[in-house]
């Protein structure tokens, strides 16, 4: 039986999540916030914001790394939204379909992700602002870490990139090629051309 791409990988990377990795010393936590089972359900919910279809979606991505380094440095404040609105998506879920989050069907997820936009999940001590404040961050996390620069631990392989097409957008201040130069051949001097002033 062919199992939809999407699917399989979701289940896939939820699975390796789950399991954690491992290096030469042992076992080794992977996350510097979150334990594996949130870092399970955030990843299935970051693929209900860009799943994976022709291209690989948010899990593949590397989303969940970005998201779990940003949590530590500059988004602390929003920690406690994540790890408490994890727990309670996850309860919920379990609730209304028997089944953990991340374990669900996906279009059994999506229907409860369009819950938790509008803040319309039936969850005891869970208020409909929290709900929506989650959904907000993890929104825009995704998109941040599918989209953005590498080196922040998402966009794995510069997925986000090559799907839109867009070559390896220069970075001000790092590569040459955004400000071009041109050397003097009489002083020695670098001055920039005129085209290349912002």
């Amino acid at each position: 039986m062919n199992v939809p791409r999407r699917r399989f990988l979701l289940s896939a990377s939820s699975a390796l999540l789950a399991a954690g990795t491992f290096g030469c010393n042992g076992f080794r936590q992977p996350y510097r916030l979150f334990d594996a089972k949130q870092a399970a359900i955030l990843s299935a919910l970051c693929e209900q914001i860009i799943p994976t279809d022709d291209t690989p979606g948010a899990a593949w991505a590397h989303v969940v790394k970005f998201i779990d380094r940003q949590l530590v440095y500059h988004y602390q404040n929003l920690g406690s939204t994540y790890r408490n609105g994890l727990i309670s998506l996850d309860r919920a879920a379990i609730a209304l379909h028997r089944a953990a989050f991340e374990a669900l069907p996906f279009d059994t997820q999506t229907v409860l992700v369009a819950k938790l936009e509008v803040g319309e999940i039936a969850a005891p001590d869970w208020p409909a602002d929290a709900q929506r404040a989650l959904f907000r961050a993890v929104r825009a996390h995704t998109m941040q870490g599918y989209y953005g620069d590498p080196r922040h631990g998402g966009n794995r392989e510069m997925i986000g990139w090559r799907t839109l097409g867009l070559p390896h957008p220069p970075v001000r201040g790092r590569d040459d090629y955004r400000f071009p130069k041109e050397r003097s051949a009489q002083s020695g001097n670098i001055a920039v051309t005129s085209e290349a002033r912002p």
